[in-house]
């Protein structure tokens, strides 16, 4: 089989670059016969590129600066998991495990009074609390999906404080968690976390 690709493009950018190898000798602008036993050039009346422009060529990445509003975007974001954070610094774990955010003049969870079985975002505040005292086991314990957000929560703030200060952006990290096996991952560690704590229960431990 043989397959035939025109490459073309502005100097210095050809628009088809795969290998350094095949194209260490080769011509922006150039018709390029690819066969299993050889690959033959039809030159054109484009200038040579030489071996160090192909290489800066398929090498070089464009870095592009954060905006204005995706600098407020971050910060807006490293504020919010603050004051999350800051309102764990602020109330004190309670012993039982759940019921930490009534400290923030929140009702009872009422699912839990009703049936004697946490919901599922029973221990969430208990802990966030955990956590930012440094007691990651305890925090594991009554509430493992809490414990990852308070982590997640850290881990916000620190990028979000970095975006504003360097202006770099990080879309790899955006674009690689915003998609439904993200999502997934997420609702199967929360549901795990909330069948541990009816376990918990169950057993007596809590």
């Amino acid at each position: 089989m043989v397959e035939i690709v025109r490459l073309s493009g502005s100097w210095g950018f050809p628009c088809l670059f795969q290998s350094r190898d095949a194209l260490a000798g080769g011509l922006n602008g150039a018709a390029v016969v690819k066969t299993p036993q050889n690959i033959v050039r039809y030159r054109d009346s484009y200038p040579k590129m030489n071996q160090e422009t192909l290489v800066q060529t398929e090498t070089s990445v464009p870095t592009v600066a954060a905006s204005p509003r995706y600098r407020l975007m971050a910060a807006l974001a490293a504020a919010t998991g603050l004051f999350v954070l800051m309102l764990a610094c602020y109330v004190v774990p309670n012993p039982l495990g759940v019921g930490t955010h009534t400290q923030l003049g929140l009702p009872a969870c009422g699912f839990y009074q009703w049936t004697g079985y946490p919901c599922i975002t029973c221990g969430m505040t208990t802990a966030f609390a955990h956590v930012v005292r440094g007691n990651f086991i305890e925090a594991f314990t009554v509430q493992p999906a809490g414990a990852l957000g308070a982590l997640a929560s850290m881990a916000i703030v620190i990028v979000g404080v970095y975006v504003c200060v360097t202006g770099q952006r990080i879309d790899g990290i955006t674009n690689r968690l915003a998609n439904k096996f993200t999502l997934l991952v997420i609702g199967a560690i929360v549901l795990g976390a909330w069948g541990w704590l009816c376990l918990l229960k169950f057993i007596g431990v809590q």
